[in-house]
């Protein structure tokens, strides 16, 4: 991913737009929950569910807080991977490694 301010909005929302969907599809596929279910407990219209879950439209905060709390989950869960931004600080404490790699603390 490039550095955040080398970036256009254009290429930032597009990027955003593409990690939402793959963590969407993550959180409902862990939860078990479809995206009809998901439209019904969110009251966003199964064609903007579908929409976000494509990667063609970039959810409202409000929807991403709407959608969150259907999926009993944190906004974060939707928008960051930690993996990805901080691979190298959580090396940095091998403790900590160890138990994430071993499935939790």
């Amino acid at each position: 991913i490039p550095d955040i301010d080398s970036m256009t909005e254009k290429e930032f929302e597009s990027i955003f737009k593409q990690e939402f969907e793959i963590r969407l599809h993550n959180v409902m596929y862990s939860r078990a929950i479809n995206q009809r279910r998901l439209s019904e407990k969110t009251r966003i219209s199964p064609v903007m569910i579908s929409s976000y879950a494509t990667g063609k439209t970039m959810p409202t905060l409000y929807n991403i807080h709407k959608i969150a709390r259907a999926l009993h989950c944190e906004i974060d869960d939707l928008i960051f991977d930690l993996t990805k931004y901080e691979r190298k600080e959580i090396s940095e404490y091998p403790d900590l490694l160890y138990h994430i790699q071993k499935g939790g603390l």
